[in-house]
């Protein structure tokens, strides 16, 4: 059976708002889903919270883990989520491709510290000079050359 968790890392809030004081406005949010058999999975966001002034205020100091929550699942298609986690913990389960050694026993190597090198920057194109100057016309004017 999969389990899911909600993990909260940052609320951002309005300092002030009317009377009331840090006011949470949007949520940091990463949902988790285990299926028991080793394999997890996780999605992250941010979630705008809309403020009700209908709705008893909750002070920041006073705010737990399920009232972030009950925020959560008013704001996000919770659903939807799930099915996207189910659908990478089967992946992860049943992976549609998977890297294999060589048959004949040589190892993977995995370069883990590749940095590329980016290529130098392209060559600066040259200030177009003013054209010179050619008194030697049969009329007497300057033209250019």
């Amino acid at each position: 059976m999969t389990t899911y968790a909600w993990t909260f890392s940052v609320m951002e809030a309005l300092p002030s708002y009317d009377s009331l004081q840090d006011v949470v406005v949007f949520v940091n949010w990463t949902l988790s889903a285990d299926d028991g058999q080793g394999h997890v999975a996780s999605l992250a966001g941010r979630f705008e919270v809309v403020f009700d002034p209908a709705d008893p205020f909750i002070p920041y100091d006073q705010l737990t883990a399920d009232v972030v929550t009950k925020w959560a699942n008013e704001a996000l298609d919770v659903p939807s989520l799930e099915e996207q986690l189910n659908n990478m913990l089967a992946q992860l389960a049943n992976p549609p491709i998977v890297t294999l050694a060589p048959p004949w026993g040589a190892e993977i190597t995995v370069a883990q510290d590749y940095i590329p090198v980016p290529p130098p920057p392209p060559e600066p194109t040259p200030e177009p000079s003013a054209p010179e100057l050619n008194s030697s016309t049969t009329d007497g004017t300057p033209s250019a050359t």
